[in-house]
């Protein structure tokens, strides 16, 4: 319509008829007008039918282990066609080793919501803070925001104490025995892949390690959630004046800041053994008597 008014314009201006050239000259710049007009509503036609497509948040979260994180775009307007391309960019988060590289074009068609997921990639058991990467769009996009938005993922690995075991208590109490006992662990991730964690025992000057106790240095996740820390208690032949304690704790792959306090009771007893049970002494004498005593230890 626009194309056909212009050459209108063109051809009433082109006539050689001097008795009507003043009016012809008028109705072609009329209709030139009109071509200007008409093409300049159909731009501004053109930018209102043209969508603005967003993220429908600036933020999202996700715990690592869930296999994906679902992302949702918003157009505003469902009557139309129009794609946006969607990247991702690293941040504190590594693409392939903590999620799924993204470049994707989603297309609306006569939608007003689209949505799509990024895999989370959950394949290490380091205990660390949260991490991040970000998602870009570029295309049919709103020149508001969000045009971007940042994902957090985060961390799910923590070997603990396993404090809802019937086994698990924070202070052990055991007698100065050769005697090995289990603490309790758990992992608390999707047990999918080999976690281990560091033990650690502090002595308090009075049990030694290697002398009055002994225990497991690593203990090692083999696609398990749950295992056992071994406490070896070492039977000495000295005799304390009192309990000996030490305490663990873990360290390594966890997040985990509790410990736990093991209390080695000393088992030494001391027997009087004297040769004579009775003895008899006359009234108005006087005797020295030697008593002889073995201490012999039970």
């Amino acid at each position: 319509m626009i194309f056909r008014l212009f050459a209108l314009a063109r051809y009433v201006s082109s006539l050689a008829c001097p008795r009507f050239l003043p009016r012809c000259q008028r109705l072609a710049g009329h209709l030139a007008l009109g071509a200007l007009l008409l093409a300049g509503a159909g731009a501004s036609l053109n930018d209102e039918a043209h969508a603005q497509i967003s993220f429908s948040a600036s933020t999202y979260t996700v715990t690592e282990g869930t296999e994906t994180v679902q992302i949702t775009l918003q157009s505003s307007d469902d009557t139309g066609t129009y794609s946006v391309t969607v990247t991702s960019a690293d941040d504190t988060a590594t693409a392939g080793d903590d999620y799924a590289s993204v470049s994707q074009t989603i297309t609306f068609t006569n939608e007003s919501e689209k949505t799509f997921d990024v895999t989370i990639v959950d394949g290490d058991c380091d205990a660390e803070s949260s991490e991040q990467f970000n998602l870009t769009l570029s295309g049919d996009t709103s020149s508001t925001s969000p045009t971007s938005a940042a994902v957090t993922i985060k961390d799910n690995d923590n070997i603990v104490f396993d404090t809802a075991s019937p086994r698990y208590s924070t202070n052990y109490t055991i007698g100065e025995v050769e005697y090995t006992f289990q603490i309790p662990l758990r992992q608390s991730n999707d047990a999918n892949a080999t976690c281990s964690v560091i033990v650690e025992s502090a002595d308090d000057d009075t049990a030694t390690a290697g002398e009055d106790y002994e225990l497991s240095q690593t203990i090692t996740f083999m696609d398990s959630s749950v295992e056992s820390l071994s406490v070896s208690i070492i039977d000495d032949t000295v005799l304390e004046n009192s309990s000996e304690h030490f305490t663990i704790s873990l360290s390594g792959s966890t997040t985990d800041s509790s410990t736990v306090e093991v209390r080695i009771r000393d088992e030494e007893i001391i027997v009087l053994n004297a040769g004579m049970t009775n003895y008899t002494m006359i009234a108005g004498e006087d005797f020295d008597i030697c008593v002889n005593f073995n201490l012999d230890r039970s």
